[in-house]
């Protein structure tokens, strides 16, 4: 057992050298393709249709379950309303299909007031439809809209998740804006303490962010060691603060924020409208040209693969984000959504998936699980298919890191049968 170090934190090889220094792609696509549902396959309210004209941060229509509008990412005209493959959903779901017209035009929009009151704050986040784009895309107004006292806002710059660099890019080019949102943000809250997490190893990005700091006595600079994940909130927090909660970071007065989701906050405040357009890390062994790309969210992710070079093997794995937490995709004429970070293409004979190889009990999964669960016994529960069993566990409270997948010595794909097992979990224990 790892007795000098806590749960969860293993260095990886972060293969970023890929894509993190190299001249980034700029990409334009002629269509772009924007859900037209929420996250749980229901239309939008108030949408818009097809022959309408739009610009960049037009609204398109308001998400019925968390009641924030969805916007075009690029100025033109709504072609017609599609069914296209939703990989959140894992089936086809109405989409706009945008042309571009590659003009960029956006709303006019007016800087807001330096001096926010929280429920003005939460308003302007909810009305400008912010979610986190560090994969989650969960919305930005219900973590700053709570009742606990806040103490801390962090800001995630960490990217701890292997072969993506979209942050790592984008600091020096954003970290003005961030800092102008950390600071508004931290007012309205009545904050005093503002952190931006790095890992200690991102030199430029480090000396970008201390340049930006230099007498700023409200936020703060924290490097964290290169381990994962290290980019999770809940080690983050006990790496930084030296806390842990049950349910949500509120509980110990943190706030949590993805770097890109803080740049998009800042330059709203100043009146130049939400990103969007973002960066996406197209990297992985399999590709000809690894490379960060700068399009518009909506850019289907086989036109840039095409761009930037294409494959380089017949025998390949496509991966939405990162290959610890990001998910194989089936097909690749899909859509990059607003809070992907990027794609990750792999050769297969790097995929070290164990055949008939039993479990030896050692341990290391329960060793390094960040949510203290006991992976090798739901593993085994499952093959009995003992789903109560499963449930006491806490298969429930997975976060689908990786990390246990990613140390055991059988090279058992536990994360996965853990991603899979879930839905019949919550069947199977649904209380009557």
């Amino acid at each position: 057992m790892n007795i000098l170090t806590s749960l969860g934190r293993k260095h990886l090889n972060g293969h970023k050298g890929l894509t993190a220094d190299r001249p980034t792609v700029h990409y334009d696509p002629d269509f772009v393709y924007i859900p037209a549902t929420d996250n749980k396959g229901v239309d939008l309210k108030d949408a818009l249709t097809a022959g309408s004209k739009v610009k960049c941060q037009t609204v398109l229509g308001v998400r019925a379950d968390f009641n924030i509008p969805v916007f075009s990412s690029v100025s033109g005209e709504i072609v017609e309303i599609k069914k296209i493959y939703n990989k959140s959903l894992l089936r086809a779901a109405n989409y706009f299909v945008i042309k571009n017209d590659k003009k960029y035009t956006e709303e006019t929009s007016k800087p807001t007031s330096e001096n926010l009151t929280k429920e003005e704050l939460v308003e302007f986040l909810r009305s400008n439809g912010f979610t986190g784009l560090g994969g989650a895309a969960f919305p930005t107004y219900i973590k700053y809209k709570t009742d606990a006292k806040i103490d801390h806002i962090l800001i995630n710059d960490v990217e701890c998740e292997p072969y993506l660099t979209t942050d790592y890019t984008s600091t020096g080019e954003y970290i003005d804006d961030v800092v102008l949102a950390a600071t508004r943000l931290a007012s309205a809250m009545g904050v005093k303490d503002v952190v931006i997490a790095i890992k200690k190893n991102k030199l430029k990005a480090i000396e970008h962010i201390k340049k930006a700091l230099e007498g700023n006595s409200l936020i703060r600079l924290v490097l964290v060691k290169d381990v994962y994940p290290a980019g999770y909130e809940r080690t983050l927090i006990k790496m930084v603060f030296k806390k842990e909660y049950n349910v949500l970071p509120s509980e110990v007065g943190v706030i949590v924020n993805n770097f890109q989701t803080m740049a998009s906050i800042g330059k709203a405040l100043k009146g130049e409208g939400r990103l969007s357009r973002r960066y996406f890390t197209f990297s992985g062994e399999a590709l000809n040209s690894p490379a960060n790309v700068y399009a518009p969210y909506g850019t289907m992710i086989n036109e840039i693969i095409e761009a930037i070079g294409g494959v380089n093997t017949s025998k390949y794995s496509i991966v939405a984000g990162g290959p610890m937490m990001g998910r194989p995709l089936r097909q690749i004429d899909i859509p990059l959504a607003e809070a992907d970070s990027g794609v990750t293409v792999l050769r297969l004979s790097q995929l070290e998936v164990g055949k008939d190889v039993p479990c030896l009990r050692c341990g290391e999964c329960v060793d390094h699980c960040p949510m203290y669960l006991q992976p090798v016994l739901m593993y085994q529960a499952l093959n009995r298919n003992d789903y109560e069993r499963a449930n006491k566990l806490g298969i429930l409270s997975c976060v689908e890191c990786g990390l246990c997948s990613a140390v055991c010595p059988s090279h058992i794909e536990l994360t996965n049968k853990f991603a899979s097992a879930k839905p019949i979990v919550k069947i199977k224990t649904m209380k009557k």
